[in-house]
């Protein structure tokens, strides 16, 4: 299993919950049908858009990042009230930054 990190961004100015709501919708039909990859989602909206975290299965880290990517734009695409919406990033980038960074981190020697 892959934890993709992803960033959708609305033009305008704060994310409608409707929106929120259609967008989550989509994601759940996406991981009711099986064949997505996409196991489970969590987002939360932000002043700009919404921050995502998927859970994808998928052979190899390239392919679940594009996995990603296309259910993200097919749930944008698939709804004419969502297309002020856009994909602005999707990627383990955060993830692996962030799992580096705390298995490669100096052990704590009290001192410190």
């Amino acid at each position: 299993m892959y934890v993709i990190t992803a960033r959708l961004v609305s033009s305008q100015p704060k994310a409608r919950p409707s929106d929120l709501d259609r967008i989550a919708g989509r994601l759940r039909e996406a991981t009711e049908c099986g064949d997505s990859g996409l196991q489970h989602h969590w987002m939360r909206p932000d002043p700009l858009g919404a921050a995502l975290v998927l859970y994808m299965t998928a052979p190899t880290l390239e392919v679940a990042e594009f996995e990603a990517r296309v259910i993200l734009c097919r749930a944008l695409a698939s709804d004419p009230s969502l297309r002020r919406w856009r994909l602005d990033r999707a990627s383990a980038d955060l993830i692996v930054s962030a799992m580096n960074a705390l298995l490669w981190r100096r052990p704590f020697d009290g001192l410190n």
